[in-house]
């Protein structure tokens, strides 16, 4: 557009266009229509981009709190945190109850557990009478998310057993499952082992047959 002298070089056109991105239209644009048209047609383009731009901030980041609202389980509402935590607190004060880190710190010891007894809670603190405990545990005991979760009552197939019971194994030994490719490794190593000592096995018979039927034969 050289007709026009805001248009006439590429650095004059982009002044202008981040001008009206900053809301700063020319000065007697409504004189010329072709110039009207373009300021009118950038207008209603970058309106609609930076609008769909700040609708997809907007929803992704809703969607991703809404989600952790929904994953996290022991979060409740404003008044009820503000009354559990009080009511935690003359609790712990009363009861006598070790410092939550510390309990939770034990706790983490035993991730092979699906429940926490009184004897677990034990060994956070030996001098931590018998009562104290009880009372920690039917105070959390009403929380739904830290009901003891429910074992599978049937087992699925053969795999489905042998999984949990290395996962098991592997929280107890706190050492990862290995995957596939190591476990046909690991057959492999011990297929050629086995060979080689089914090989020496074999050589050693073979020379103690030879032995016997030379010593058998007549001189």
């Amino acid at each position: 557009a050289p007709y026009h002298e805001l248009l006439s070089s590429f650095g004059k056109t982009l002044v202008l266009l981040l001008d009206m991105m900053l809301g700063t239209l020319p000065a007697g644009f409504e004189d010329d229509w072709m110039l009207a048209v373009f300021v009118l047609c950038f207008l209603i383009a970058c309106f609609f981009l930076m609008l769909n731009f700040l609708l997809a901030i907007i929803v992704e980041s809703y969607m991703g709190v809404k989600q952790d609202i929904i994953d996290m389980e022991t979060e409740q509402d404003l008044i009820s945190d503000i009354w559990s935590s009080l009511f935690v607190l003359v609790k712990r004060t009363y009861y006598r109850w070790p410092a939550a880190r510390a309990i939770e710190a034990e706790l983490a010891l035993h991730t092979a557990k699906f429940t926490t007894g009184i004897d677990n809670l034990e060994l956070v603190d030996p001098g931590w009478p018998r009562h104290s405990r009880l009372a920690f545990l039917k105070h959390y005991k009403r929380y739904d998310f830290l009901q003891p979760k429910k074992l599978p009552e049937s087992i699925v197939s053969l795999d489905h057993a042998v999984s949990n019971i290395e996962n098991r194994l592997a929280m107890l030994v706190d050492k990862p499952v290995p995957t596939n490719g190591e476990r046909a490794m690991h057959l492999a190593k011990l297929s050629l082992k086995h060979a080689g000592t089914f090989k020496n096995g074999s050589s050693a018979r073979r020379r103690m047959s030879d032995h016997r039927r030379t010593s058998l034969a007549p001189q």
